[in-house]
């Protein structure tokens, strides 16, 4: 039973301040030295540049 009302307000709590909210300063966009935003582009490596290759090989031949 003690274990149970323990876990209960264990979820139900939450870590954020009241009247404050929670920190996000980890999720703000990045910035140079200056100040701008970053331009830099992620990339999708879903395959690897042998394979990625490959498959413009193929494209090509048909």
């Amino acid at each position: 039973m003690f274990a149970c009302l323990l876990f209960l307000v264990g979820t139900t709590t939450s870590s954020c301040k009241v009247k404050e909210g929670c920190d996000v300063e980890h999720l703000k966009a990045p910035v140079d030295k200056n100040g701008n935003l970053s331009t830099k582009r992620g990339s999708s490596a879903l395959f690897d540049k042998k394979r990625v290759a490959k498959s413009k090989k193929r494209k090509s031949k048909n």
